[in-house]
């Protein structure tokens, strides 16, 4: 297979790829299958430059034909960092420095060089440059993603064929015809259409799996604070319960309520009262750790699951739990937080549901609403 076919098929898979992004932006609006689009697309506006040079050759095509591909390598390198969640604008403008430099480069280049692998080896050199960055952070991102492992082996794929045409450049010299039948472009040609098809397919699969994970993640949990929202925590409740009855486990509950805070937003201001609601969870969270996990029900309420913990516990950490949260409050304005709390010792064979446990909890919660603000009862289960 020669490469002006190797080129057709190029161009017909980059079109087909176009087709299938073009319709799934339509219904997806991830920013990384808009940035994989317009990479394809400026490889789509380099075909016919390629085929002219095939006819008339010169600097002026080799430059049309290759600044488009030097402007999709950078298109490509954010699409990935957008899926890795690594795009900062910080490497947004360094990566807009590396295409700037690049273009600037090649454009010496193709002026200084009639001998065309030179110019060959100036426009690997770019290209690699622009992948490096985003090829190091999707591999060194450990979340168990098959798709972005691949994607990640996919771009040390296309750095190793332009760094083998380099090499095939260096050994022919001025021998070196582009888009000819040297081993080099050959190489180059199926790299390319090896990442067009796995790589476009690629893209939007991880595009999509990113997206549902979001729609899972605020399925679950509330997007304020980052804690499980009621759903969330009602079905991790359900799981640690069910365990707790299979080893006979004791557990217990903690319904924590912000105490006045609808007057805190009114004197405060609404951002005061969020902080505090922020605040209110990280010490929660940090003070229960890995022994359970915290759940926010509604906009002042928060509720506590903490594994192998039976009522002679509780007392002592529901005070330790109080402490914890009313201490260095946000902003120097000062609040308190009410407890009712519940712990179920030897559940094995017992019927325990959500509605019966937060009952316990929420008619403690009102126990100690009627002694005064930051008051503590524990329920007898």
């Amino acid at each position: 297979m020669n490469t002006k076919t190797l080129l057709a098929l190029l161009a017909g898979g980059n079109l087909l790829i176009l087709v299938l992004l073009a319709a799934y932006r339509k219904k997806y609006t991830d920013e990384a299958i808009r940035l994989h689009f317009f990479a394809q697309l400026m490889m789509v506006l380099s075909y016919p430059f390629a085929l002219a040079r095939q006819f008339f050759p010169s600097g002026a095509l080799a430059f049309l034909n290759s600044a488009p591909l030097i402007a999709s390598c950078y298109f490509e390198a954010l699409a990935m960092l957008s899926l890795t969640d690594t795009l900062t604008q910080a490497m947004r403008k360094t990566l807009r420095i590396f295409l700037a430099a690049g273009l600037l480069l090649y454009s010496i280049s193709v002026l200084a060089f009639e001998a065309a692998h030179l110019r060959v080896l100036v426009l690997s050199f770019v290209n690699v440059a622009i992948l490096v960055p985003p090829t190091i952070r999707v591999l060194r991102v450990k979340d168990g993603s098959a798709l972005r492992t691949l994607l990640g082996i996919l771009f040390v794929l296309m750095m190793s064929a332009f760094s083998f045409r380099t090499i095939d450049a260096m050994r022919l010299g001025p021998e070196l015809v582009v888009f000819g039948s040297s081993m080099g472009e050959i190489v180059m040609m199926l790299a390319l259409y090896v990442y067009l098809i796995l790589g476009g397919l690629g893209v939007i699969l991880l595009a999509k799996e990113k997206t549902d994970a979001r729609l899972i993640r605020l399925a679950h949990y509330d997007e304020a604070t980052g804690a499980l929202n009621r759903d969330g925590f009602i079905d991790a409740m359900v799981t640690a319960m069910e365990k707790a009855s299979y080893d006979n486990e004791a557990f217990s509950m903690a319904l924590v309520d912000i105490d006045g805070l609808n007057e805190i937003n009114e004197i405060n201001g609404y951002a005061a009262g969020n902080d505090i609601i922020a605040n209110t969870f990280e010490k929660l969270r940090a003070l229960v750790g890995e022994a359970g996990f915290i759940g926010r029900l509604n906009g002042d309420e928060f509720m506590a699951f903490m594994k192998a913990m039976d009522r002679a516990r509780l007392g002592g950490f529901v005070a330790d739990m109080h402490r914890a949260v009313t201490v260095d409050p946000p902003d120097g304005i000062a609040y308190s937080i009410s407890i009712g709390g519940a712990a179920f010792e030897y559940p094995a064979g017992k019927d325990i549901q959500f509605p019966m446990v937060y009952a316990a909890c929420a008619d403690a919660l009102k126990d100690a609403k009627r002694k005064g603000f930051g008051e503590i009862v524990i329920a007898l289960t």
